[in-house]
């Protein structure tokens, strides 16, 4: 089981070896399972969304719960409701884990947002994924930030987000 785009996956194979998928939203786990949350938040760029659902792919098929925004039908426009929803997954995930690109440096309101609803929150693993060549701002370079530059191999960024 997973998280990712913003619903919880499930996997199963029959005994024909047809794969099966379900999910349900992210609400509805919090209401039937409360105890369950996400083991990341993957905080990114729209513009990156397929760089990000290759993140979010590779560490779910290690067993990794990952959240992602982008199908999440809670998630539209730019509210005060859609921030204390972010907020409420922020706080609840295990850890955080932002996708740093020029992308997010120049276009991104939500991302800094993000980051700093996730670095205000406790003491969570914190990761910062860079990818090309983008100035990192002061608030990504706090000593609790565990860094990972995306180069194609996701061993080391699964193994610590497997383990927080």
């Amino acid at each position: 089981m997973a998280i990712a785009d913003g619903k919880f996956y499930t996997l199963s194979q029959d005994r024909s070896g047809v794969i099966e998928f379900g999910y349900i939203t992210y609400d509805l786990l919090r209401e039937r399972t409360p105890s369950l949350v996400p083991d990341v938040f993957l905080s990114y760029n729209g513009k990156d969304k397929e760089i990000a659902d290759l993140m979010a792919k590779a560490l779910a098929q290690e067993g990794v719960n990952v959240y992602i925004d982008r199908n999440d039908p809670n998630v539209s426009g730019d509210s005060t409701e859609l921030a204390d929803y972010l907020r409420s997954i922020i706080q609840d995930s295990k850890s955080f884990l932002v996708l740093w690109t020029e992308n997010a440096q120049i276009y991104s309101d939500w991302v800094p947002f993000e980051v700093g609803v996730a670095y205000s929150n406790s003491r969570k693993p914190l990761v910062r994924a860079i990818y090309g060549n983008p100035r990192i701002p002061s608030f990504l370079l706090a000593k609790r930030w565990n860094q990972w530059w995306l180069s194609g191999n996701m061993r080391p960024l699964i193994t610590l987000l497997a383990s927080p």
